[in-house]
């Protein structure tokens, strides 16, 4: 599903991304039945490079690591998510 946001949307955005993700790790699920079934997006940093190994996952995780450690959502009126920067 192609889906575009504006800024009137945001929250129609999030839901359909929210049920996309999920829907991915349903499928996933029976494949690794040991997956944690909630995880922090806040915490990749720490726990993907365990994930990336698991999965037997190939490329740059280092790479991988800094792209979650940036923070992509931050509002300008509010600051960085979490305190996190």
């Amino acid at each position: 599903m192609f889906f575009q946001s504006s800024e009137t949307e945001p929250t129609l955005a999030a839901e359909t991304y929210y049920k996309c993700a999920n829907a991915c790790i349903a499928a996933m699920m029976p494949k690794f039945p040991d997956l944690a079934k909630h995880v922090w997006l806040s915490e990749a940093p720490e726990w993907f490079p365990t994930f990336f190994e698991w999965i037997g996952a190939t490329g740059d995780l280092d790479a991988a690591v800094a792209e979650l450690r940036m923070c992509h959502n931050q509002r300008k009126d509010v600051g960085t998510i979490a305190g996190k920067s």
